[in-house]
């Protein structure tokens, strides 16, 4: 009989994010879950009350790459969250590009094709958009090497700011 503990959440591992509370709200064929405690308690919930078949089905119909990848999911979110702001925008599609692939470089070029991807006039002076994210507190962008936007991500505050 094969394992039960094939598909958990992703629990991001940076500095100052609370591992200690997750919420996980999975809606799936007209099914709805709500998990809530510590890292423990939610993966046993999953475990105990979600078939693994369902898991399965869940975890092949979050795979982007059959929908377009990052630009996938950022028309889709575009659409769904209806951002009007470039800020927002710009924000939104560091998140679409770390939801693919968590740790890849971020260059400027990249973030203009997912624009460009959806049918949008990519970003003037992209370097001043995350410089005012940074300050909003809305992305966080670790000292690299001075390739430091290349390695930016969101904070909860910039989830929170966009709605996820």
């Amino acid at each position: 009989m094969p394992s039960r503990r094939r598909f958990y959440p992703s629990v991001l591992k940076r500095e100052g994010v609370d591992t200690e509370f997750v919420r996980l709200d999975i809606e799936h064929e007209g099914q709805r879950w709500l998990i809530e405690g510590d890292l423990d308690i939610v993966l046993r919930r999953i475990d105990e009350e979600i078939e693994e078949d369902i898991l399965e089905e869940i975890a092949e119909s979050t795979k982007t790459e059959e929908v377009g990848g990052a630009a996938g999911i950022f028309t889709a979110l575009l659409e769904e969250l209806d951002v009007l702001r470039r800020p927002e925008q710009v924000l939104l599609a560091i998140h679409s590009l770390r939801s693919v692939d968590a740790e890849v470089e971020i260059p400027p070029r990249v973030i203009e094709g997912l624009f460009k991807d959806a049918g949008m006039k990519p970003p003037g002076n992209l370097s001043l958009y995350m410089n005012r994210l940074r300050e909003r507190q809305l992305i966080d962008v670790p000292d690299v090497e001075g390739q430091k936007n290349r390695h930016a991500y969101l904070t909860d505050e910039g989830r929170r700011h966009l709605g996820l």
